[in-house]
């Protein structure tokens, strides 16, 4: 069959954006092995997918450092391994977590493989991140100031509230550092200030969060404090969550 210039031309350039469209998705979405583009876009995303995607593991006894290897190459199978590398569990909670990684098809984890890698969740919870996950209960049981014991175990937690709870603002404009104490007075009144602090929301997020804590009876908030700590969050979303956001942003949107 023959094909005129035009036609001809038209069929080169569909062919060359198609070829330039998959090469961007496939930059965009990497997805992990074994896993189709299709269940890639479908996968949930957490916030711990944005930190580090790996651990030194070298002052790590042997066994461990075995574990790790077993860890790192069955578990990037189905999610990122930032995501049990930065989830703030304790050891009591990775046995459950592993056990249900195992029901996914695509994980490939006999008992064998599923023991190790518990053995090593288990030891490397109780070693380096030993300190976020022991701050973890004393958070989520202490009521913040204003707030009844029964009002306390009502409150829902987040992944959030285990991270840091305060930030180092002394590189920080002035203006932002006198932003900053309003906003560390003003919402620890209701919740951690680390759920806040570890939240990957970018600028234009806040506006509307703040609004939804005014409303609570107990925070407070007049408009002028609520204005502060606006501008607190979105300075604070602009540099040192730039690159969390931009990550989470990527992945949220495959």
């Amino acid at each position: 069959m023959k094909m005129n210039s035009r036609t001809l031309g038209l069929a080169v350039l569909s062919a060359a954006l198609g070829i330039g469209n998959a090469h961007l998705y496939a930059q965009k979405s990497e997805a992990p092995a074994g896993v189709s583009p299709s269940e890639a876009s479908s996968e949930k995303t957490f916030p711990w997918d944005g930190g580090p995607d790996s651990i030194d593991v070298s002052n790590y006894p042997q066994e461990q450092q075995a574990n790790y290897k077993t860890f790192a190459k069955k578990c990037s199978k189905c999610h990122t391994l930032a995501r049990p590398i930065n989830a703030p569990y304790g050891a009591q909670e990775w046995e459950p977590y592993v056990g249900k990684m195992r029901k996914k098809k695509r994980s490939g984890l006999d008992s064998k493989s599923a023991g190790k890698i518990i053995e090593f969740l288990k030891y490397d919870s109780s070693v380096r991140t030993k300190e976020v996950i022991e701050k973890k209960p004393r958070e989520k049981g202490k009521a913040p100031a204003g707030v009844s014991p029964s009002e306390a175990s009502s409150e829902k937690t987040f992944p959030w509230d285990g991270g840091p709870d305060s930030i180092d603002v002394s590189n920080y404009p002035q203006e932002q550092q006198a932003n900053y104490k309003t906003f560390a007075k003003k919402c620890s009144k209701c919740h951690t200030l680390a759920r806040p602090i570890n939240a990957p929301y970018g600028a234009q997020e806040w506006e509307p969060y703040v609004g939804k804590m005014r409303k609570k009876k107990r925070s407070g908030l007049d408009a002028k404090s609520a204005g502060k700590i606006i501008e607190f969050l979105k300075y604070d979303s602009s540099v040192r969550k730039k690159e969390l956001i931009k990550k989470t942003g990527e992945e949220s949107a495959e």
